[in-house]
Formats: C-alpha cells, sequence, structure tokens
C-alpha cells in the first residue's frame, strides 16, 4: 500500500471522507496532517502508525484536561481510529512565527514567560520521580551524521564528541520526570487570541525527563530568534532576557546548570544534523544557511557552559 492509499484509509475508518480535507503538511513515510472544517486531523504513517497516533492521543487528552488560569493546555481530542485523530481546530498563531517577528522586547518575554508557565503547568500534573538518563549514545549521533551527508559546519565534529563525552557521565545522574510533551519545538505551541498557549503533537503519553521539553523548546526559541547571537547571553548561551522571562515563568530549573547546558547542546546538535540534511526542503536555502548559523552560535555558547 502506498503512502496515499495509507493515509486514505486511515482517514476513512476516522469518519473523514476525503472530499472534506485540505492537506497542511506531509511528512514522507511519518505523518500528514489536514484540516477538515473545524476539526485538525493527523494521520501517522509507517508500520508503528497506529501506536504512535494512540500515545500521541493519550498525551493531547492528558493535557487537554489540565485546567489553570489559561485553561486547557492542549486542543480537545476528538476521535481515535487506527493511524488516525482529531482535535478541535484552532485560530492561531504558531510560537515559532512570533519569535522570528521583530517586536518590542516586552511582548517577546511576555511570550517566553507565558511559554514557561504552561510547560510547568504540564511538567507538575503529577509528582515527579527520579528516572536515571540513558545517555546520547555516539553511534546515533554518527548515523544521523552520515544521513546529513556532511557535517554541518567546521568543528561540529568537536563538539558531538564533547556532547557525547559529557553524557556519558551524567548517564547515573537521575533526572526528574513525569508527564511532558516529548517533542516540543517552537512549531507545536500555539498562541491563541487573548495570548493563552496551546499544545500540539504529542509525542507520547509516557514518563520522560522534563529536562528534555525544556531544552528543545529554549533552543528553537532562539533559533528563530531576529537577533542571534545575542547581546547578552545567559547562563545557557541564549539571550539573557529570554532566559530570565522563561524561568520566571517555569520556576526552578528542573536539573543543575551544567546539565541544562548540556542538554540545550545536545538539542542544538540535533536540530543541526536535521537543517543540513540535504534531503529535507530548502536545505540549500539562505533562511537554513542562517538558521544553522544560529544553531552553532547556540551549540558554541552552550558547550562552553557544560562544565
Amino acid at each position: 500500500m502506498g503512502m496515499e492509499e495509507e493515509a486514505a484509509a486511515a482517514l476513512a475508518a476516522a469518519g473523514f471522507p476525503a472530499a472534506t480535507l485540505s492537506l497542511l503538511r506531509l511528512r514522507p513515510g511519518r505523518a500528514a496532517a489536514f484540516r477538515a472544517g473545524g476539526a485538525f486531523v493527523k494521520v501517522y504513517l509507517g508500520p508503528d502508525a497506529a501506536a504512535r497516533a494512540g500515545a500521541a492521543h493519550r498525551g493531547q487528552a492528558r493535557a487537554a484536561a489540565l485546567e489553570g488560569s489559561g485553561g486547557p493546555l492542549a486542543p480537545t481530542p476528538g476521535p481515535l481510529a487506527g493511524a488516525a485523530f482529531a482535535s478541535e481546530w484552532l485560530e492561531a498563531e504558531r510560537f515559532g512565527d512570533l519569535m522570528r517577528a521583530r517586536f518590542r522586547p516586552s511582548r517577546r518575554a511576555a511570550l517566553m514567560e507565558a511559554a514557561g508557565a504552561a510547560l510547568a503547568r504540564l511538567h507538575r500534573s503529577a509528582p515527579a520521580a527520579p528516572l536515571a538518563f540513558g545517555g546520547w549514545p555516539a553511534d546515533t549521533l554518527l548515523k544521523a551524521l552520515a544521513r546529513a551527508g556532511r557535517a554541518p559546519w567546521p568543528g561540529f565534529a568537536a563538539l558531538v564528541g564533547r556532547a557525547c563525552a559529557k553524557l556519558h557521565e551524567a548517564r547515573a545522574e537521575p533526572l526528574p520526570a513525569g508527564p511532558a510533551h516529548g517533542d516540543l519545538h517552537a512549531e507545536n505551541l500555539l498562541v491563541v487570541s487573548g495570548g493563552a498557549l496551546r499544545m500540539v503533537d504529542f509525542a507520547g503519553d509516557e514518563t520522560r525527563p522534563a529536562l528534555a521539553d525544556v531544552a528543545q523548546l529554549l533552543v528553537t526559541a532562539a533559533a528563530r530568534s531576529p537577533r542571534f547571537p545575542p547581546r547578552g547571553r545567559g547562563r545557557f548561551g541564549l539571550a539573557a532576557a529570554d532566559e530570565a522571562a522563561f524561568f520566571a515563568g517555569y520556576g526552578a530549573l528542573p536539573a543543575p546548570p551544567p546539565l541544562v547546558a548540556l542538554h540545550i547542546l545536545r538539542v542544538a546538535l540535533a536540530q543541526a544534523l536535521l537543517a543540513a540534511d540535504p534531503e529535507r526542503e530548502g536545505a540549500g536555502s539562505r533562511g537554513r544557511r542562517r538558521r544553522l548559523a544560529r544553531l552553532r552560535a547556540l551549540a558554541e555558547a552552550a558547550a562552553a557552559r557544560t562544565g
């Protein structure tokens, strides 16, 4: 069965006729997203599609049930059928797009603080338990580097080696873990009218280290900053104002500062591999080169703060 037939079958099983859909985005072999009137519909593709759809649905349902001053954290989930599930459609702007905008610093700070508060509400919705971090195996990085075809910049391999060595040292140090998003980059956070934030596209519902969500959101927000490298850097190499605003909303650090910086380094390197992959759309564009330059500056600054 081809990708189109697989997606069509999953949509039909979920009760969404193809004629009612408009395609939003497609990741070959992974997933397709559609709008169907007042619903957002996502179809997972591949051999583990049904399991991934179920995990994402459960994660989103858990987050949508959380109440706070801003209301639910996620859109209300709809039907789940095999490899497809739906949720309410939101008229919203993507957090990542807003991070690119050149608006006054107070507006950016407000967005970063709101993101920190939303993430804290999710992470602290259940008691945290210590979870041993398994490290970041070097062979995983080497395979990703081979797929990318070339290093994103000179000196990249040295940063990878440093990150792997440091993460190997940190393997036995338990991290606070609990409810998490699992893939909270800046495109999976939406800002609806009034400034409330909604999380979408959950990666699962299992227990995960809170630090993983924090590092991914900080890196993807920094990589979309209109001014990077920033004039003033904070503890982890990001813009000091962004860091201060985020942690004003989030609260206490989820791990000691060197370990936070190490995970920011890990995410920056992984994002750079994705951005440099020649098979990804726009790999040679000016925007992609600018993104790589920002990720390089962020990774090198984070590496200097890992201790």
